[in-house]
């Protein structure tokens, strides 16, 4: 057999495999894993969370900061920042170059749905099972 053979009765098994009642059920445990995996491995990215409002109220704020890019004194001082607030933690995001972050209200969103969806997946599979 050639190449095209192989993969093309790899990809029928793995249609059989998936909308299958077990291949249901074992995907909806993969996204429940998968949901939990990435909400536990952005807790460590987070930047921007106040104590004082708790977790979720300051949900708004957080950021989870995949790359922190370079502070620009330059548009900093152009701001009067240094200025108004001299001693700082953080400051905002907009005066940093290259900096990648995503609202963690999305990732969290992401996260719950992935896992409400692969409950559901794997309720309705086992409802359906022998």
């Amino acid at each position: 057999m050639d190449i095209e053979a192989y993969s093309d009765q790899f990809l029928r098994n793995c249609r059989k495999a998936i909308f299958s009642l077990r291949g249901a059920r074992m995907f909806g445990m993969f996204l429940v894993l998968l949901g939990i995996f990435i909400f536990v491995l952005s807790l460590p990215f987070i930047e921007y969370y106040n104590p004082t409002r708790g977790y979720l109220g300051s949900m708004r704020q957080m950021e989870v900061v995949l790359l922190p890019g370079e502070f620009d004194m330059m548009a900093a001082i152009r701001d009067g920042l240094f200025s108004a607030n001299i001693i700082m933690d953080k400051y905002p995001p907009a005066y940093y170059k290259g900096r990648i972050a995503l609202k963690y209200r999305y990732v969290f969103a992401v996260a719950v749905s992935m896992i409400f969806a692969g409950l559901v997946m794997s309720m309705f599979s086992w409802r359906g099972s022998p």
